[in-house]
């Protein structure tokens, strides 16, 4: 955030300034009368200033949690989007549980996680958590498996860029055992989420 200096005047009267050059859409943090949180304040660019809303500041931003239920099947060697049916929680509605795709509502910076839970019956092969951006692959977790019957949980987990209209984000399994193998349906085990981390 940009820096506002305040200046008292008149005694208990305090002043606020700001150059005309302000650009709009920027926040400002009081600080509040035990010196920790306070009210925030935006310009529209003309140097003049409101209150801001908290989805006006550049500290509070979409958060969801979505888990799979029921389970899904994913087929050997072969790339495929999981869809986390059921919502813990979803802030802005951004995340769609009919198609599976996170799209923020604000340009940001957000962490973004996927844990799988792969129902393995067999050994000695690969199994993938991938998160993708617009189709385009860009957070993984590789895996193998050495023993059989095992219920077996991949996590990936990256930090992305989002412009706050048209990015999306979705996750995807893969495994390479010969045969189908299931995703355990499970809010503990098979989860999806983000949260904003800050704005561009």
């Amino acid at each position: 955030m940009s820096e506002l200096n305040l200046t008292h005047s008149n005694g208990n009267k305090v002043k606020l300034t700001t150059p005309d050059t302000l650009a709009a859409n920027k926040t400002f943090k009081l600080p509040g009368a035990d010196g920790s949180s306070g009210q925030f304040l935006k310009t529209d660019g003309s140097g003049a200033l409101s209150f801001a809303t908290p989805s006006d500041t550049n500290t509070i931003g979409p958060l969801f949690r979505a888990y799979l239920s029921p389970y899904q099947v994913v087929a050997h060697n072969t790339n495929t989007q999981i869809i986390f049916q059921n919502e813990n929680f979803d802030t802005d509605s951004c995340y769609n549980t009919t198609n599976g795709r996170f799209t923020p509502n604000k340009a940001g910076y957000y962490i973004l996680t996927a844990q799988l839970q792969f129902s393995n019956a067999t050994s000695n092969y690969r199994y993938i958590t991938r998160m993708l951006k617009n189709g385009t692959v860009i957070g993984r977790q590789d895996s193998w498996n050495d023993g059989s019957n095992g219920e077996n949980h991949n996590r990936a987990s990256t930090i992305v860029s989002a412009n706050g209209s048209s990015d999306y984000f979705t996750a995807e399994g893969y495994q390479g055992s010969g045969g189908n193998i299931t995703i355990t349906a499970s809010d503990a085990g098979t989860y999806f989420e983000a949260h904003f981390i800050r704005g561009l």
